[in-house]
């Protein structure tokens, strides 16, 4: 064996770079150095791209029944909460009964100049922001939206589409063609499991493995199929983000695009790096996905227990987020974002760092380093931002470090202070570096990170010797 003292090649390793996200496709050697093999309770910065623990969760209220459905009407700025089927509205605290829904399905919602419309399986359904009422005539209906003044409703389990008459959520009269059908997919032997609006065109799920695109305005109706052995795994796995779908099949997490050269859509897969796990833990009656702009996220759902796997779209990267209870619903106005979590409601706060006075745990394990040599680790240097106090556990294989997590001051724009007066800085800046000068042997190097507090995460320094 070479003793260290006689080999002064001093080298650094660094993990300051994070952009690459979850990697569980391949072992943790293998990974990119940018990606980590676990990354629970982390998320990155939409405007930086800086990862920090998530955000915690602050208690706005409770029901009797588990939360199943949220909606933001922004015409009608009232939070919509369903439980048991029942219909809520929530104010400062408050949860105010308006009625029932018409079916028994998880409802799907959509805005009609000053009302939102609700389609739970049942006859659609209005709601004004006062009274909700059910629209005699409306076809059943567990998808809605709008396409060009008129109102487009479908069915799980059909092969139709419909639309009401123009401008008239109440017009459901098809013999005079007031009202519209459409059969999507003629003989093909499938049925409607999903449907989404892809800027003006209508994308449609099959549960035969087929994907339809429709375009245009009656009476210029052209249907595409656009995939094959490829669809959506239930109603509420796919959502829309701009100008592309994301949604879980029975393969994993993919996406439906233009491709810019033809003007077509095409299947492709964003989950590579997680795909494998997902499908393993997917249960098709639990699945769910929820788009969150404001964060630049999707979440995943995948099956029955308290994980939710967050896709940051910006970046292109993969976390996974833990809570206390089974994630159903997420919904989120101008300023916030509220999460459902069993039957509580909570707002998700970027200023609190516990959800609801419970200590967040994050962990992260980067990629897996060998050599040729064991590694003897010489120093080491931790640096973060401080959001709250807490502390931080790094474990090298055998070798335990424990950090005080130490919080950042006050900002000026944070407090009541006269500004003559306010010596506290304009803007947060909190850096804080941690050296441990060590001397222990390790056969590889795969830093394993626990954060109980909340930090940005600035990088994770260490000087080794190969001995």
């Amino acid at each position: 064996m070479r003793i260290s003292s006689k080999h002064p090649a001093t080298k650094t390793i660094q993990f300051i770079d994070f952009s690459g996200g979850l990697n569980l496709a391949v072992p943790p050697e293998v990974i990119a150095n940018n990606e980590c093999v676990a990354l629970y309770n982390f998320e990155f910065e939409p405007s930086s791209g800086v990862l920090k623990t998530r955000d915690g969760l602050e208690k706005l209220g409770e029901l009797a029944n588990p939360i199943d459905s949220m909606y933001y009407g922004r015409n009608i700025q009232q939070l919509l909460v369903v439980s048991d089927n029942q219909l809520y509205k929530y104010s400062t605290g408050t949860f105010t009964l308006i009625g029932s829904l018409s079916g028994t399905k998880t409802p799907i919602y959509c805005e009609w100049e000053n009302k939102v419309l609700i389609a739970s399986g049942g006859a659609l359904q209005s709601y004004d922001g006062t009274t909700l009422t059910t629209i005699a005539g409306a076809p059943n209906s567990d998808y809605v939206n709008v396409q060009y003044g008129r109102v487009i409703v479908s069915q799980e389990g059909s092969d139709y589409l419909y639309w009401s008459g123009v401008g008239d959520e109440t017009q459901w009269d098809f013999t005079s063609n007031k009202a519209l059908m459409l059969e999507v997919g003629y003989k093909d032997g499938g049925n409607i499991i999903a449907v989404q609006m892809l800027s003006r065109d209508i994308v449609v799920f099959k549960d035969n493995g087929r994907i339809y695109r429709v375009v245009g305005p009656y009476p210029d109706w052209v249907v595409y199929e656009v995939a094959n052995k490829v669809s959506g795994l239930s109603r509420l796995s796919t959502t829309s983000i701009g100008d592309y779908l994301v949604f879980l099949d029975s393969d994993g997490v993919k996406t439906l695009q233009t491709v810019m050269e033809y003007g077509d859509l095409r299947a492709t897969s964003i989950g590579d790096k997680i795909n494998k796990w997902i499908v393993k833990n997917t249960m098709k009656d639990y699945a769910r996905l929820w788009h969150s702009k404001r964060k630049g996220q999707v979440w995943i759902r995948a099956q029955d227990d308290k994980f939710v796997y967050v896709y940051h779209y910006l970046l292109n990267a993969w976390t996974i987020f833990y809570f206390k209870d089974q994630c159903n619903a997420l919904a989120e106005d101008a300023y916030n974002l509220y999460v459902a979590l069993g039957n509580i409601l909570y707002k998700m706060n970027d200023l609190i760092h516990t959800d609801d006075g419970e200590s967040i745990q994050s962990r992260l394990i980067t990629k897996r380093l060998f050599s040729n040599f064991p590694f003897l680790v010489k120093k080491i240097k931790f640096a973060y931002e401080g959001l709250e106090d807490g502390s931080v556990n790094i474990q090298i294989n055998n070798y335990y470090r424990n950090i005080t997590i130490q919080k950042g001051g006050d900002i000026a724009y944070s407090d009541n202070d006269i500004a003559y007066l306010d010596n506290d800085p304009v803007v947060f800046y909190n850096r804080h570096e941690s050296q441990k000068r060590t001397n222990f042997r390790t056969p590889y190097l795969q830093p394993e990170i626990v954060v109980i507090g909340a930090i940005r995460f600035l990088g994770l320094i260490i000087e080794i010797v190969e001995v």
